[in-house]
């Protein structure tokens, strides 16, 4: 199976979400570990109360560059 080359990387601070009362639960790691893509791809979802969607992603996200990513994730 072939996947389109990712261009752009993006990350969001979730200290400022947390501070929002929706996403206080995020608080606890085993909750917050537990997140999920939506089905068609269009948002992050933990349960049936907190998601967040690809817009306030793509919005309020930064940029990061690739180098960035991979210090992120290895």
């Amino acid at each position: 199976m072939n996947f389109p080359k990712i261009k752009n990387v993006k990350v969001i601070n979730e200290t400022s979400l947390l501070k929002k009362e929706m996403f206080k639960p995020l608080k606890d790691p085993i909750l917050f570990n537990s997140v999920k893509i939506d089905i068609g791809g269009y948002a992050l979802i933990w349960n049936e109360n907190i998601d967040i969607s690809e817009h306030e992603l793509w919005t309020n996200g930064l940029e990061v560059t690739s180098d960035k990513v991979k210090k992120l994730c290895y």
